[in-house]
């Protein structure tokens, strides 16, 4: 039987909570799935810890990176080797609850021009310490394409809902933006396919670490500076270009471009050229 559901999974040194991560995914009730494991050349135990939960689960395919290949394709190459109708991504240290597939599976069945469904989200810290839950419904699953982007660019919807459950080919086709935040853009291309369903029955825990500068462009392999915002700033225009109307595209760049605030760098860039002219 083929998989209905293609879990992607992307680790690098992910030693200390990847039991955890995998343990909650093989429990699922929905048991119709692959789930891809991808590590990065890990420096820990990452692979010892893969291999021992293989020998029991054949829904389990691991590869094994010769290198590092940065955050960014890790997660390109997990969604690239998936077989399923429906993908998410799975962070080596977050945990899903048990019914997370299954409801996410009904969701967009019975919604058949929907893109992705997620639920509430809990995040954590490295300690265990529950800080902050995310149970808002953002509106996002409404029929136009224009009303969409315009509630999820106007609510402030945040970046978690990328570990939606999505149909695979709402997603496939996406831009995989070098920027400073890839995640966007990808979010971006899934509201122009279909609506995001909220099910409060699905529930995600995601763990929360705050990562340095440096940290990020190590492990992203991605120059984190403000060329790499404007790159976000244009892949996300890229995907309105394609589908909107003239005016449908000049209204909805105006209002990315503001909530970005770009308007502060090019007016504190004016300034300073102005300051420049009359010294």
């Amino acid at each position: 039987m083929s998989k209905k559901v293609s879990i992607g999974m992307p680790v690098y040194n992910g030693g200390k909570y990847l039991s955890r991560a995998i343990e909650s995914l093989l429990n699922q009730t929905y048991d119709n799935f692959e789930l891809i494991i991808s590590d990065n050349a890990s420096e820990d135990n990452t692979s010892e810890i893969i291999q021992y939960y293989m020998k029991n689960d054949k829904r389990i395919k691991f590869f094994s990176q010769k290198k590092n290949i940065g955050a960014l394709c890790n997660f390109q190459f997990t969604l690239e080797r998936s077989i399923g109708e429906f993908f998410f991504w799975a962070p080596h240290d977050d945990w899903w609850d048990k019914h997370f597939i299954s409801e996410g599976v009904k969701s967009l069945s019975t919604s058949p021009d929907a893109s992705s469904a997620i639920g509430n989200i809990k995040i954590y810290t490295p300690n265990g310490e529950e800080i902050g839950q995310i149970n808002k419904n953002w509106e996002l699953n409404q029929t136009r394409n224009f009303v969409r982007i315009f509630k999820h660019l106007t609510n402030n919807t945040n970046d978690l809902i990328f570990y939606a459950l999505f149909r695979r080919d709402a997603i496939k086709k996406t831009i995989w933006s070098k920027s400073s935040a890839p995640e966007k853009v990808i979010i971006l291309h899934a509201l122009l396919q279909g609506g995001i369903i909220y099910n409060s029955n699905m529930e995600y825990s995601n763990q929360y670490t705050e990562k340095s500068q440096s940290y990020q462009v190590n492990t992203n392999k991605l120059p984190l500076n403000k060329q790499s915002h404007f790159l976000l700033f244009i892949d996300q225009t890229k995907e309105l270009y394609k589908w909107s109307s003239h005016w449908q595209f000049t209204l909805l760049t105006i209002i990315l471009f503001f909530s970005q605030k770009w308007h502060r760098f090019i007016i504190k860039t004016a300034i300073q050229k102005i300051k420049k002219m009359v010294q």
